[in-house]
């Protein structure tokens, strides 16, 4: 009862949010995106014909700006009066004349790439110093149409112009779906529409050349297509960056025999190895022509390698920032050689700063960074002061996520770009990353639509007044149904459960293997359940409009939170039901034979429903993108499946046995020994091992002297070290499948006499004693900054919550160390702060209250 009213109360909330943005349709900005500079709206309307009369006044007619007339249902005409009117008024006397009398004549505030628009009750005239703007003032035009159709467009007079002349989106399509061709061609009509004039790939192994085509997969992009994805986005005033990734996120290639050898680790390349080099050039000289952009992207980022190995000694000589500016330097030689600008992400050399008096100062900065901060100057004034030109670049926070973080991506491109404006920047990447999950970008589009907006006029507008404006000019709705939608869903980042909507969550074993057991954690989804009804409130009504195909992108995104919890509960559901059939057996059998059959038919419908997600995925991947990865998307869609029918046949086996007068076999063997827990324990952690030792369950030697010994050990992603007998070891992420430890035999061999470390960190608010509880198989050892809080060395199973020791956590960031021993069996541990409130992004825990 309780629930039921607290939804009805938040439904009530929403449909009165949706009757607010309805009633803002005459707002004092028109609802266009991006935010016209100046807009003066006046009395009158001007009624939309279903089939207008047009009128181009442009010594060579651009074909582009005739046929999205036409497909308005618009005539052309060389009536002096037509219903519009479009052109440059320096190449038409006449068209001059009406400019000037309708006071559309300060052609200098224009520029190269503004406008001027007026609607007056009879008529609608667009004029603009070049073909671009006259093609940006007729997107604003059409979005008006939009909004406001089939009704009347208010009488107004637009003069608009650009902040910045370089306004881009970057699509990584190297680590996930690779776009049809078809699909990049309609990124390139919408991007237009927004204004937007450049537009970029990240790109590693996905081009195919001519002299080192052997790296790419079957359906990678050829050079032959970019051409003539460059040629297609040209007619649009778009210009194509090309891109190579150059330095690390290598593993693609160097997953190859035959250019392992150019690879300093298995990820990067030999920096600044002049067969390394060769071979990029080799590369940018194939694609160089294909583009139509004079900038060239070396990208050359995240480059966690350098110094290391058998660089150590020359990093100790020139310093890494040397080792790097040997790489990078031939390449922007090579680029500014061919009569291209380098454009060069800026990560290396903020850690670095030294980079910078080595590099050209012709080398164009692509400044980055996703999170949501009031102020970016850390990653702008060290490129402004060296006099470097310099792009800011904010994100669609994305990876790793079943759909992007909003709430994030609004405050990181705001701000991002304000400041960028005010510090001289030359304009803006939008970039969208696939890393980390099966993502489509029809699911990007509101992220899209608002780095366009401040990529042309920065501004600091309530979100809400954008999503107005993002509703009525991209799909016609004056109740803002799809921003809402997308706020309520947004809640789901927030929550325990769902991991800042984690990829990783969607996967979490459902099942045990046959033998073993788990526990499902249920806290916190009657929450997200709770948000996914209220999402539901505005998705429904959006299926009486047109929201294209983006509609079935976002059902399904609700689909796999719903079924997420709702699989969780069938699995507990089914395991109980087969207790309960265990249970019966030896008093009653048909009560033996009914819970036997419930728990079928929970295992049957979790099939079903995930049958048709697997087909929904496939159909929706299509849609957009080649076949390549496909097969890796679908991977845990068929696992999943294989684990539920296997179920089923196990269960159907153990009730023939029963019926014909055995005994049914315990949960474990029908993969149902699944119980309940409650709470949220730590299950991403940076991990690294195994280490043999000669004797368990005695003090260890310190296996991590190397990196400064487990009590200075503050590892990050990818991390490499030396151990004592010589190997090369990583530290690396790893997301339990399991919602209550995490299992050490999953990643390393197991029944070998090994220990493995686990690392998170910890940000408290404040100097304060935390309790951890924790369990292990078999001994643990716990390091709080350096210092051991705990050392149990003993033969045990898990036990979840069977140690407890209070951490002296310091006011920041605190560094947790977790150190377990395996002699034989099962290799695992558990770890939470069950007094606390707490939230992840990764192994960065932080503490809330």
């Amino acid at each position: 009862m309780h629930l039921n009213y607290l939804l009805s109360c938040q439904i009530q909330v929403l449909i009165a949010s949706a009757m607010l943005y309805a009633g803002s349709l005459f707002s004092q900005s028109p609802p266009v995106v991006p935010l016209p500079r100046q807009t003066e709206f006046r009395s009158g309307s001007f009624s939309l014909p279903d089939r207008p009369y047009f009128k181009l006044s442009l010594d060579q007619p651009d074909e582009i700006v005739r046929t999205q007339l036409q497909e308005i249902g618009g005539r052309e005409t060389d009536n002096s009066q037509p219903g519009i009117w479009l052109g440059v008024p320096s190449q038409d006397k006449v068209f001059m004349q009406a400019c000037k009398s309708a006071g559309m004549v300060d052609h200098d505030q224009w520029g190269e790439e503004g406008y001027a628009l007026l609607v007056s009750s009879k008529q609608v005239l667009i004029a603009g110093n070049t073909p671009a703007g006259v093609f940006y003032g007729l997107q604003t035009f059409l979005q008006l149409r939009q909004a406001y159709y089939p009704g009347h467009i208010p009488c107004m007079k637009i003069t608009d112009w650009p902040a910045f002349s370089f306004r881009g989106v970057m699509d990584d399509i190297s680590r996930g779906p690779l776009p049809s061709m078809d699909f990049m061609k309609a990124q390139i009509r919408r991007y237009a529409s927004l204004k937007i004039n450049h537009m970029t790939f990240y790109i590693e192994h996905v081009i195919r050349t001519q002299k080192h085509g052997d790296f790419a997969p079957p359906e990678a992009v050829s050079v032959e297509e970019w051409k003539e994805l460059s040629e297609y986005a040209s007619q649009y005033h778009i210009q194509l960056i090309g891109s190579f990734q150059s330095l690390g996120h290598f593993s693609n290639i160097l997953a190859f025999p035959q250019y392992a050898h150019l690879g300093a680790t298995d990820r990067m390349l030999k920096p600044g190895d002049p067969e390394a080099i060769r071979f990029l050039t080799d590369i940018y000289s194939e694609m160089y022509p294909a583009f139509s952009s004079d900038i060239f992207a070396i990208n050359c980022d995240e480059a966690f390698d350098l110094g290391r190995g058998d660089q150590k000694a020359l990093a100790d000589s020139i310093g890494v920032g040397g080792i790097y500016a040997r790489h990078v330097n031939p390449l922007i030689g090579h680029v500014k050689s061919h009569g291209r600008r380098p454009l060069m992400w800026g990560d290396i050399a903020l850690a670095h700063p030294e980079v910078l008096d080595m590099i050209p100062r012709e080398t164009l900065i692509g400044t980055w960074d996703y999170s949501a901060l009031e102020s970016f100057a850390d990653f702008i004034d060290p490129f402004q002061k060296k006099g470097f030109e310099f792009i800011v670049c904010p994100g669609v926070l994305n990876s790793n996520r079943m759909m992007p973080d909003f709430d994030q991506t609004i405050i990181n491109i705001r701000n991002f770009v304000n400041e960028g404006k005010e510090k001289g920047a030359m304009g803006v990447l939008n970039t969208v990353w696939d890393d980390g999950g099966n993502h489509f970008f029809s699911r990007d589009w509101y992220g899209v639509y608002f780095g366009a907006d401040q990529s042309w006029n920065p501004n600091r507008e309530e979100t809400m007044e954008f999503d107005r404006r993002f509703s009525l000019s991209g799909y016609g709705d004056g109740e803002a149904r799809l921003p809402q939608f997308l706020h309520i869903m947004n809640n789901l980042a927030s929550l325990a459960p769902t991991q800042e909507m984690n990829y990783e969550m969607l996967w979490q074993t459902l099942l045990p293997e046959r033998g073993e057991k788990i526990q499902l954690n249920m806290t916190g989804w009657t929450e997200a359940e709770e948000f996914l009804t209220q999402a539901e409130v505005m998705l429904r009504p959006m299926y009486k409009k047109s929201f294209g195909d983006e509609l079935r992108y976002w059902q399904f995104t609700w689909d796999l939170y719903k079924m997420s919890a709702e699989s969780r509960e069938k699995s507990l559901l089914a395991a109980a039901s087969y207790r309960k059939a265990c249970l019966y057996q030896q008093t009653n059998r048909d009560s033996t034979v009914f819970f036997l059959k419930k728990a079928l038919k929970h295992i049957d419908d979790l099939t079903t429903s995930w049958t048709s997600l697997r087909a929904e995925l496939q159909f929706l991947w299509l849609e957009e993108n080649r076949t390549y990865w496909l097969d890796h998307a679908l991977m845990p869609y068929d696992q999943r499946l294989a684990d539920f029918h296997e179920t089923i046949e196990l269960l159907e086996d153990a009730g023939r046995v029963f019926m014909s007068g055995g005994y049914l076999p315990p949960p474990a063997e029908v993969r149902l020994a699944i119980t309940e827990t409650s709470g949220q324990f730590f299950t991403f952690w940076l991990t690294a091992g195994p280490f043999p030792i000669e004797k368990p369950h005695v003090p260890q030697a310190d296996f991590l002297i190397n990196m400064g010994g487990e009590k200075m050990a503050k590892p990050i992603p990818g991390q490499l070290f030396q151990t004592t007998d010589g190997r090369t070891l990583m530290w690396d992420k790893h997301a339990s499948p399991f919602t209550d430890r995490v299992d050490f035999s999953k990643i390393f061999e197991k029944n070998t006499e090994s220990v493995a470390y686990a690392y998170c960190r910890i940000e408290s608010p404040r100097a304060q004693q935390v309790r951890a509880t924790f369990g292990s198989n078999d001994g643990i050892e716990i390091f709080c900054n350096g210092q051991m809080v705990f050392q149990k060395l003993r033969k045990r199973s898990l036990i979840a919550d069977e140690d407890e020791c209070m951490l002296p956590l310091i006011e920041g960031n605190n560094h947790i160390l977790v150190k377990v021993e395996q002699w034989k069996g099962d290799w695992e541990f558990s770890f939470r702060l069950p007094d606390k409130i707490v939230r992840n992004h990764k192994q960065k825990y932080r503490i809330l209250d």
